[in-house]
């Protein structure tokens, strides 16, 4: 009995951050499709704190950062996008098969050499 309670709260933490983690990554993609880049970030952060060596989280984190950056100027906008780009590096070195990442690079950099 002793070894099956820590087991059993082991099991209840995991499904409660699991479906919050989810619930972070479907709020953050909403918001990215209505242009709500900041709320995405923000969203995207949270599901990042709950595990922090994802990729997937990782690259829609600097896509939020990306689209972030085309509003702001100077300093602040090489500033977002350098960002950007170390997270999304950091998402593809974990997972390289992730076809997202890799876009979202090559728009971070097509982007950076335009600025």
């Amino acid at each position: 009995m002793k070894k099956i309670f820590p087991i059993l709260i082991a099991s209840i933490v995991l499904v409660i951050f699991g479906a919050s983690l989810k619930e972070l990554l479907r709020a953050g993609d909403h918001f990215m499709e209505r242009g709500e880049y900041y709320d995405a970030l923000a969203q995207y952060q949270n599901a990042d704190r709950i595990s922090p060596d994802n990729p997937s989280i990782k690259w829609r984190m600097g896509a939020a950062m990306n689209r972030i950056a085309i509003a702001l100027s100077g300093k602040a906008k090489t500033d977002s996008l350098r960002k950007a780009n170390a997270i999304i590096t950091k998402a593809i070195w974990a997972d390289k098969n992730i076809a997202e990442a890799h876009a979202e690079l090559a728009w971070n950099l097509a982007y950076m050499g335009l600025v």
